[in-house]
C-alpha cells in the first residue's frame, strides 16, 4: 500500500512541478500584467516610468517564480497528507480483513483442551491461511486419536487387572472365612491366587515394555541365529510339556543386523509363544535371507484365525478368542509388543492364516 501511495505521490508531484516550472514567456508576462494592469512591453500609458529596464522585469519574474514555488510546496504537501491518510486508512482496513481469520483461529485454539478438540473453521481458500487451517485440523485429529488411544489403553489395562485382582481377593476371603477348609481345597485357593498374580506380573511387565520401546534404545551388531535360538531355548520346555515340537531351519550364512538383542529375542518369543498356544503338534521357525532382508517365519498347524480378526491382531489387548486367551494366560499384548519392537528396528511384521491349516507370522528386518 505504501509503495502504491509513494508512486502516486511522485506522479502527482511531478505533474504539479512540471505545470509550474514549464510556463511560457506569455504566461509569465500575463501574470505580471495581473499584478500591474498598467504594465506593457513598451511602458505604462500614464507616462510614469515610460520604459522599464531589464532589472524591473527580472524582479517581477523572480516574484512570479517565488510565488509559484510556494504554490508547489503547498500543493505537494496537501497531496502528501491526503495520500498518506488514504494509505493508512486503506492499510488499516486491508490489514483488519487479513488478520480477521488469524484472530479467529487464535480464539478457537485458545479454547482447546483435552476434552474439547474440535476442528477449526478457518479459511477454505487455497492460500496460506487455508493451508494453515488444514495442518492445524490434521494435528487436532492426531491429538484426538492419541487421547482416545490412551483412554482406551487405560480402560483395557484396568479391565485386565480387575479380573485377576478379583480372583485373588475372592480366594483369599474364602480361605480366611472357612475355618474348616481342607488342605487340598486350601491349596486350590492358593494356586488360583498365584496364577492371578503371575498374570498381573506378566501384564505389568508387558505394559512397561511397551513404554520402553518408545524410548531411545541402544543398537549393536546382533546375530539373528543367536536371537532365534535363544527364544526357542527358553520356550522349548513349555512346548515339550504340551507335547508339541519346535522345528528350526537356518540358512548356511546369516548376516548380522543392527538392533537390540534383548528386544528382538522378546519379539520372536512372543510369536513362538502364540504358536505354541494354538498349534496342534508342531511349530516351524525358519530364518531366510531374501533381497538382502532377513525374514523370520513362525508357523503353526493350529486352527487358524478368521479373516475378520487378522486386521486387529496387532492391536493392544485384542484377542481373537477371548476365553481361550484368558485360559492360556494371555492379555492380548504379545503381538502389539512385537510389532512395536520390529518397527523400532525399521522392520515389518505380517500375519496370514487359513482356518484348520494354521497361522504364519513373518518378521522382516
Amino acid at each position: 500500500m505504501l509503495i502504491v501511495t509513494s508512486g502516486l505521490f511522485i506522479v502527482l508531484a511531478n505533474t504539479v512541478v512540471t505545470q509550474q516550472y514549464h510556463k511560457t514567456p506569455q504566461e509569465i508576462f500575463s501574470e505580471i500584467q495581473e499584478r500591474d494592469p498598467q504594465f506593457q512591453f513598451g511602458g505604462r500609458p500614464n507616462g510614469d516610468d515610460p520604459f522599464m529596464n531589464r532589472q524591473d522585469v527580472a524582479t517581477l519574474v523572480r516574484q512570479v517564480r517565488e510565488e509559484d514555488q510556494q504554490k508547489i510546496q503547498n500543493t505537494v504537501l496537501s497531496i502528501f497528507i491526503v495520500l498518506m491518510a488514504l494509505s493508512f486508512g486503506g492499510g488499516y482496513i486491508i490489514a483488519g480483513r487479513m488478520l480477521s481469520p488469524i484472530r479467529k483461529i487464535n480464539e478457537e485454539t485458545r479454547k482447546m483442551s483435552a476434552d474439547n478438540l474440535q476442528p477449526i473453521e478457518g479459511s477454505t481458500v487455497q492460500d496460506e491461511l487455508g493451508e494453515l487451517t488444514i495442518n492445524l485440523n490434521g494435528m487436532i485429529t492426531r491429538l484426538r486419536d492419541s487421547f482416545h488411544v490412551q483412554k482406551q489403553f487405560v480402560e483395557n489395562a484396568s479391565h485386565e487387572l480387575k479380573t485377576p485382582l478379583t480372583i485373588v481377593q475372592t480366594n483369599l476371603e474364602a480361605a480366611l472365612e472357612d475355618k474348616t477348609v481342607a488342605r487340598d481345597e486350601m491349596q486350590e485357593y492358593i494356586n488360583q491366587a498365584l496364577k492371578s498374580t503371575q498374570f498381573m506380573n506378566r501384564l505389568t511387565e508387558d505394559l512397561l515394555l511397551l513404554s520402553v520401546v518408545k524410548e531411545h534404545i541402544p543398537f549393536d551388531d546382533v546375530q539373528t541365529k543367536d536371537v532365534v535360538e535363544g527364544a526357542v531355548k527358553q520356550l522349548q520346555p513349555i512346548a515339550l510339556e504340551q507335547k508339541k515340537n519346535i522345528i528350526t531351519q537356518f540358512p548356511d550364512h546369516i548376516k548380522t543386523i543392527k538392533g537390540n538383542s534383548t528386544l528382538l529375542t522378546r519379539a520372536v518369543m512372543n510369536c513362538i509363544e502364540n504358536a505354541i498356544k494354538y498349534a496342534r503338534t508342531k511349530i516351524i521357525v525358519q530364518v531366510a535371507l531374501t533381497n538382502n532382508r532377513i525374514q523370520i517365519t513362525v508357523q503353526d498347524d493350529g486352527e487358524g484365525i478368521l479373516q475378520e480378526h487378522i486386521a486387529k491382531v496387532f492391536d493392544r489387548f485384542y484377542r481373537a478368542d477371548d476365553a481361550r486367551s484368558r485360559r492360556s494366560g494371555g492379555a492380548g499384548l504379545g503381538l502389539a509388543i512385537t510389532k512395536s519392537i520390529i518397527e523400532k528396528h525399521n522392520g515389518s511384521i505380517t500375519l496370514s492364516s487359513e482356518p484348520e491349516k494354521g497361522t504364519t507370522v513373518v518378521i522382516t528386518l
